[in-house]
């Protein structure tokens, strides 16, 4: 059985306009490469990117009282990045509306692939509905996570994963680097000679930020 992307639209009460800004937030490049009728979401996913950025900055300003700018810095950083939007995207099932033409199992597990589905999706609804149905979109989905954030632990987590390795081991922690062929920085956080995290984001910092939540939330009794 097919997952059309209107059913999505339906379920979360998302009264489009023109679907076809919504078919082509969840195409793959797979897809259009092969199909040359066919957008893929690459554009909609940058704009929608911007987009969060500006919008969660106000949501945090609105919520949280006496923020220095690195607080809120932080506190976007650990609801935005890739890792946070991938959880999202699976919660809402919105992963399973990928459009691609092979290897969709795979892909609709990556974490990357999962945020930019999230970023794309709201480009879409910025192009059909407008600025205030972007806000009532990321009120319901993005709000509540923004305003449960602990900011009496603002660490980030490279910072919590150092510490913990320093109180257990001696050994270094290194984060390996590579620039992927879509420009993204690819990043594995690596101790003693083994893989604990890999994180997948537009800049190396970000990526190894990535990496050492994966590695906290793995393995956090076990180093």
């Amino acid at each position: 059985m097919p997952f059309l992307i209107e059913d999505f639209l339906k379920k979360h009460n998302i009264k489009y306009n023109d679907i076809q800004h919504y078919k082509k937030a969840v195409t793959h490049t797979t897809f259009s490469n092969e199909n040359k009728n066919c957008e893929s979401y690459e554009i909609l996913e940058l704009l929608g990117d911007s987009i969060i950025q500006a919008k969660s900055t106000i949501i945090i300003l609105n919520h949280f009282e006496n923020l220095t700018v690195g607080q809120a810095t932080q506190i976007r950083s650990k609801n935005v990045d890739n890792n946070a939007l991938a959880k999202i995207t699976k919660k809402i099932g919105l992963n399973k509306y990928l459009l691609c033409s092979n290897n969709k199992e795979d892909l609709i597990s990556k974490t990357k692939i999962c945020a930019d589905l999230f970023e794309s999706l709201v480009g879409a609804i910025y192009f059909d509905l407008g600025d205030k149905e972007v806000d009532n979109f990321l009120e319901k989905f993005l709000s509540p996570r923004i305003r449960k954030t602990d900011i009496t632990n603002l660490k980030d987590f490279k910072t919590q994963f150092q510490e913990l390795i320093q109180s257990k081991s001696t050994s270094e922690i290194t984060y390996k680097s590579e620039k992927m062929k879509d420009n993204n920085f690819k990043v594995r956080l690596m101790h003693d000679g083994q893989c604990y995290g890999e994180g997948i984001a537009k800049t190396k910092k970000e990526a190894e930020n990535i990496a050492a939540e994966i590695a906290l939330n793995k393995q956090p009794k076990k180093l």
